[in-house]
Order: structure tokens, then sequence, then C-alpha cells
């Protein structure tokens, strides 16, 4: 089962000034999408369409799919697991084989909005890092898989729709 306890809230934004800076140096390499699993990349919108608020929030997306800390304050995350492409990992893993094609876009897409909602700033985001601890205990637990999609894609829409 995953855990999510390395998933740690951000800093405030009195330190996004320091953040920005870095972050603006570790641009370059996010561009290539290389922090986004191969399955999913193919059907990811590049990083150039990708409204981002400012860098820091480039930053966090790529923490959130890669588990690496470039760019980011290093007391203010923690790398490594969980992070959304080993959830697409042990989500396909765990999917019959006869879904896996149908179900890898809706588990990639699912990425690509929690993620850039958790990303945001702390005072602006409506997925929190509790809620993605909450979604996450879903999606790895039991059930089918399609139903457990159901009910994380329901529930980012009643998140999404709270007022910032």
């Amino acid at each position: 089962m995953l855990s999510v306890r390395t998933f740690i809230p951000r800093p405030p934004a009195r330190y996004a000034a320091a953040l920005s800076w870095a972050c603006l140096l570790a641009a370059t390499a996010a561009q290539a999408q290389d922090f986004i699993t191969p399955d999913c990349r193919a059907s990811a919108p590049a990083i150039a369409q990708i409204r981002f608020d400012d860098p820091a929030h480039q930053a966090w997306y790529r923490r959130f799919w890669s588990g690496r800390c470039e760019g980011l304050a290093p007391f203010t995350c923690m790398s490594g697991y969980p992070n959304w492409n080993a959830v697409v990992a042990q989500l396909t893993a765990e999917a019959a084989p006869a879904d896996r094609a149908r179900l890898l876009p809706e588990i990639c897409g699912m990425g690509r909005t929690i993620g850039l909602e958790w990303a945001r700033d702390n005072a602006v985001r409506r997925i929190s890092t509790n809620d993605l601890k909450s979604l996450t205990t879903v999606l790895t637990g039991p059930g089918p898989l399609p139903s457990r999609l159901q009910r994380v894609e329901a529930q980012v829409r009643v998140l999404l729709a709270r007022p910032r």
C-alpha cells in the first residue's frame, strides 16, 4: 500500500522569492518532461502549454510526478516515494491486461489534474496534502480499480469546486 507520509506541506508564500530563483534554474530540465513516466508522457500536454502560476508551482508539479525536489529548498520538500509515477506503475500493474490501455489515460489525466492543483501555493490551492493522502488511500485501497478511479474522480470534482 502506498504511504503518503513524504508529501509534506509546502512553505508559506514568504519563501516564494527565494524558491523562484532556484526554480528558474531548474526550469530547463523540466521542459523535457522527463519527470513524467513514459506511459503518461505521450498523452501529457507539453510543459510549455501548461499555465503555471510561478516557477515554484512548476517545481512542485515536478515533485508530484517524480518525487524529486529539484529546484525546491531542501527544508521544504522530502524527495522520494510516493509520487504519481509510482502510483501509475502500481495501478497499471494491478489493472487487468485487457483494461490497461483504457485505464492508463484516465490515470494519467487524473495525475495532471490533481498534481497541477496540489502544486499551487498553499494560499490558493484547492487540493491540500491531506486531500492528496485521502485520494491516494482510495486509489490504493480495496475494490475494483475502475470503481476506485470513479470515486477519486468524483472527490476531485468536489475539491475543485471549492472556492479558493
